[in-house]
Formats: structure tokens, sequence, C-alpha cells
């Protein structure tokens, strides 16, 4: 009896702490657009909701995030293109991503939308930036992902800095006008790109972008591989989507260059439609940006009734004959 009594509260323990757990890896930058209403904790990294649309909601708001700097806020990049029919809002809603194992992308409450109330249909930009502090000194090779769900068209751009604070965009990587994956470096004097024709990425649903980009040691062999929808337990089960190698656009180990900011583009062409983008990481492996479980929601009933089992056996008592 007291054996039974001491075995149940150790069983118990060990099988639910086998459940799979939400665990953060280690991250460079995070910007989950976290929604906060009305009155957000800016402390905590939250975004005012709800603001009556049409409006620029995002632009103006910078709450804590990681890898970011402090007061830094979102802001309108009129010089790359403007459309002033299309707005950034951020808002509570917030979709997910599922690979095909089943494994669901860690997420927060909240995302960015970009929305076009009226206006005939334009190719215009909208662009939204905001100023990262990872220092210099950055790892041989980084990753960056996000989500996106589309009717156009969605990027994200990384610029890269010099000592003397000048900004240029080196690489940039997402879905072109046509709903095809693609990845973009600098080599020099002009952009070289690489569009995935074969993929239509379908619209209305969350999709997933991860990009590893690696400094191979020289001035001509930078490279940026896009991953489109993978499976997230392990870079190894995929193979890139597109693949630029090329230039100089990816500097490691130099402590007077750096990211200098995120860089946020996106079409909205038809009216009414819209553009949302959420979770936003920098890491230095694909475990950082790719944070994952297995969802089991009847795991921890399944244990407790096999330990209960268990524990009417070690009495001496009779199962219940509802158990298996």
């Amino acid at each position: 009896m007291r054996g039974a009594r001491n075995v149940l509260p150790l069983l118990l323990a060990v099988g639910l702490g086998a459940v799979p757990a939400a665990v953060r890896a280690a991250l460079l930058a995070y910007e989950p657009f976290l929604a906060g209403g009305a009155s957000p904790n800016l402390a905590a990294g939250q975004y005012t909701n709800g603001v009556a649309y049409p409006g620029d909601q995002l632009l103006g708001q910078g709450p804590a995030a990681l890898g970011f700097g402090a007061g830094s806020a979102w802001t309108n990049n009129s010089g790359s293109g403007y459309n002033a029919n299309v707005y950034y809002r951020t808002e509570a809603d917030q979709g997910g991503y599922t690979d095909g194992n089943g494994r669901q992308l860690v997420t927060a409450a909240g995302q960015l939308n970009l929305q076009r109330s009226s206006g005939a249909p334009s190719d215009s930009d909208k662009n939204a930036v905001r100023t990262l502090a990872l220092g210099g000194n950055l790892p041989g090779v980084i990753y960056m992902s996000f989500m996106a769900s589309m009717t156009v068209g969605d990027h994200v751009r990384l610029s890269s800095g010099a000592t003397d604070g000048s900004s240029a965009q080196r690489f940039f990587f997402g879905a072109s006008t046509t709903r095809n994956p693609f990845v973009s470096g600098w080599n020099g004097s002009a952009y070289s790109n690489v569009v995935n024709t074969g993929i239509a990425i379908s619209t209305n649903t969350m999709h997933l972008f991860v990009a590893r980009i690696r400094d191979n040691g020289d001035a001509v062999h930078d490279e940026i591989a896009l991953f489109f929808d993978p499976l997230l337990a392990s870079e190894g089960l995929n193979t890139p989507t597109a693949e630029l190698t090329l230039g100089n656009f990816y500097v490691a180990g130099n402590a007077g260059w750096t990211l200098v900011d995120t860089y946020i583009r996106g079409r909205a062409v038809d009216a009414p439609s819209s553009v949302r983008i959420d979770e936003i990481r920098i890491g230095t492996t694909w475990a950082d940006v790719t944070p994952n479980i297995i969802p089991e929601p009847s795991t921890a009933a399944t244990l407790l009734a096999g330990v209960l089992l268990l524990a009417r056996r070690l009495r001496g008592g009779r199962p219940d004959s509802r158990l298996p």
C-alpha cells in the first residue's frame, strides 16, 4: 500500500514531464508583433491593437523586442515605395504554421496586417523598417524566418551597415509579386535574384520562410538559401527552395559590420486585400528560428490512465474495466 502511494506521484511526475513542451532556443532577434489591446504593456513588448482602420497603426510603435534598438520604432521607408491606400495594422488575430509531419511552429498572439482599403490596383510597395541592435562580429552563418499570408507578394529584407553608420540592402528573401519563392543578393553593383517559378504559393494561407545566410570566407561566394514551408525538426530534412551564391553581401567576424535593421516590404494589390506577416526571428542555428512542438492533447490523459492502472495493480485491487 505504501509502495503504491510512493510510486504513483513519481510515475505521474515522470510521465507528465514527457509531454512535449515549447522550448525557445537562444535568438539574436525576435519580433512576434505581440498583441496588447488598447492598453498595452510596452515593457512586455505589446503593440496597441484595434485602432480604427484605415491607418498606419504599426508606424511609430516600438515596444521592447529582443535584438532591436532600445526605443526604436517601426517607421515608413517612403524612399523605397509608398502606397497611400495600403496600411500597416497590428492586430490580435494570429495564424500558425504546421509542417508535413504535424509539428507546429511556436507563435505568440498577434500579427501585422498590410491592408488595402481602396484605390485602383497598383504595384506600389509599402515599406516599414525597424533598427536592430545586434552588434558586430556576427557568426559565419545566421538564419532568419518569418510567416506570411498574401494575395500578391511579400518579402522581408535585412540591411547591412558600415562603420560610419550608412547602410544598404544586401540580401532579402520571400515571395515575388507572382507568388514564387525567391532570394536576392548584392553583387557589388546590382542585385542578383533566383526565383523558383515551379512553386506557386497558395493565397490566404500562412506559409513559413526560413533563410540561411552564410559567409564563405571570400568576397565572391557568400550564400543565401531559402527553405519554403520546411519540415521543422531539422534543417537536414529539407533542400533549399531557392539558392544564390555570389558577391560579398554578408560579412562575419568584423566588429565594424553588422545588420542595421529589419525591413518589411509588402504589396496589397487588390481592394480589399491583405498581406499578413508574423514571427520574425534571427538566430545562429536552424533551431533558433524554428521552435516547434508536436501537439498531443491526449498524452497527459493517456499517461494518467496508465499510472492509475498500475497503482491499482500494485495495491492488489482489480483494475477498472473502463481502462485499457
